[in-house]
């Protein structure tokens, strides 16, 4: 949604509304409290209130800062993000659910690349390795 703000037509600032909880998920998924992010944002607190909604640069700018794709920040809610792999990290026994955007990233990465990878190898004609696939749980470990 357009939100078009000014007197005159020539200054005519356009904002967009955007799902405020979008922005505190953002934020707070990126780990950055409100107070720093203000410094760069003088109108988060409004923004995230309801009750200021940001230009587009703002929001591009944001997106930025808060490592989200800018797309996301129109979304009605906020999306359910799970690690693309088993996570075995634990601390006391129970498993850590929160990960880092640097974690997020990196296996983003790697995954994009066995990806591009295993298209290569198909595309050039290369066989599947025989020993992929071929040992289960229930082998003994010293054969």
């Amino acid at each position: 949604m357009r939100i078009t703000q000014g007197a005159e037509e020539a200054n005519v600032v356009t904002r967009h509304a955007v799902n405020p909880e979008l922005l505190i998920w953002a934020r707070t998924r990126a780990r950055l409290a409100q107070e720093d992010l203000t410094k760069k944002f003088k109108k988060l607190p409004e923004w995230e209130s309801g009750d200021v909604h940001p230009t587009w640069k703002q929001l591009q700018e944001f997106a930025q800062k808060v490592h989200v794709p800018f797309g996301y920040l129109f979304l009605s809610k906020p999306p359910s993000e799970e690690v693309p792999i088993a996570d075995y990290r634990s601390v006391g026994n129970s498993s850590k659910s929160d990960v880092s955007l640097g974690l997020l990233d990196t296996l983003d990465a790697m995954q994009r690349r066995q990806d591009w990878l295993r298209e290569h190898l198909i595309e050039n004609g290369e066989e599947p390795l025989q020993f992929v696939g071929s040992a289960n749980v229930s082998d003994n470990a010293t054969e």
